[in-house]
C-alpha cells in the first residue's frame, strides 16, 4: 500500500480534476466512523465549504463537486432519480428553476393531484410518509372526481373552532370519531363540485386571503384528522367576517357526499 497523498498532492490533484475551482483547506485525519480520510474544501463559485472524501473529491468531476451550489445539475438530477425510485416515475416533478439543494423548499408538482408544493425540500418529501403525500393528495384526494369544500363549527378543550377543507368523501369518512363527536351539526355547509381541482382552487383562494389569514388558528394541539395543516382551522367564525365566500354554499351534514 502507498504512502497516502501529502494535502500539497492533494490541491494539486483537486486543481487537476476541477480546474481550481476548489480550495482544500485541510485533511480531516482518519477515526473510528470514518476509515477514509476527509477534506474540508472551500468551494470559489458560492462560497460554502463542505466534507469530501479524498478518493471522491481527487477523481470525480460528480462525487467530488460542492453541493451547495446553485443550480447544481448533478443534484437535481440525482434528486430525480431519488424521488422516482421511491415513489414511482414521474410521481413528482420538480421545476428545476426553484431547486438549490435537498435541504431547501422547491416547487415540486404531484402528478397525482397535480398540485403544486411550494413548502417542502426533496428531503422532507422523501421522510413525509410511505405514499410521499406531503400537503397533496390528502388522505388520497383525487382533483379529477367529484368533490365537497366543506365548513363547520367544533369544540376542543372548551372553545370553538372553525375548521375548512376539501374531500371525495364525507365528513364523516374524513375524520375521527373524536372530531365528529365534537361538531357542531347545524353549523355545517359545504359547497359541491364537480372537480377536486376546482375545490382545491377555491378553497386556496378563501385561505390566501389577506382579512382571513389574521384570523387562522397557530395552535397545533388542536389540529384533527391527517392534514397537519393549521391555516385550515380559523379562531373566528369566517363565514361572517367574509360572507361572500359563502353565498353559494348550503346546508350539509356530516354525512353528505360529493356526487
Amino acid at each position: 500500500m502507498g504512502k497516502p497523498y501529502t494535502i500539497e498532492q492533494i490541491r494539486n490533484l483537486s486543481d487537476k480534476t476541477h480546474g481550481n475551482k476548489y480550495i482544500v483547506l485541510s485533511v480531516i485525519p482518519t477515526d473510528e466512523k470514518n476509515q477514509q480520510r476527509r477534506l474540508k474544501i472551500l468551494c470559489t463559485d458560492c462560497g460554502e465549504t463542505f466534507i469530501k472524501y479524498v478518493s471522491d473529491h481527487i477523481k470525480s468531476t460528480d462525487k467530488g463537486r460542492c453541493p451547495h451550489c446553485i443550480p447544481s445539475t448533478y443534484n437535481f438530477e440525482l434528486a430525480k432519480k431519488e424521488l422516482d425510485d421511491q415513489f414511482g416515475s414521474g410521481r413528482y416533478r420538480i421545476i428545476k428553476s426553484t431547486f438549490t439543494s435537498y435541504n431547501k423548499p422547491a416547487t415540486i408538482w404531484c402528478t397525482n393531484c397535480m398540485i403544486p408544493n411550494e413548502k417542502k425540500s426533496v428531503t422532507e418529501l422523501k421522510r413525509s410518509t410511505s405514499d410521499g403525500y406531503a400537503n397533496c393528495c390528502p388522505n388520497g384526494f383525487n382533483p379529477s372526481k367529484p368533490a365537497i369544500l366543506y365548513y363547520f363549527k367544533y369544540l376542543y378543550n372548551g372553545k370553538e373552532y372553525y375548521k375548512i377543507g376539501i374531500t371525495n368523501r364525507t365528513i364523516y369518512e374524513r375524520f375521527k370519531k373524536e372530531v365528529i363527536d365534537n361538531i357542531f351539526e347545524e353549523s355545517i355547509i359545504i359547497k359541491k363540485f364537480d372537480l377536486g381541482q376546482d375545490a382545491h382552487n377555491f378553497e386556496k383562494e378563501i385561505k390566501s386571503d389577506a382579512i382571513l389569514k389574521n384570523h387562522i388558528n397557530t395552535d397545533k394541539g388542536v389540529l384533527f384528522g391527517d392534514s397537519g395543516d393549521i391555516n385550515e382551522v380559523f379562531i373566528k367564525d369566517i363565514s361572517e367576517i367574509r360572507p361572500e365566500y359563502f353565498k353559494s354554499f348550503s346546508k350539509g351534514t356530516v354525512h353528505s357526499k360529493a356526487d
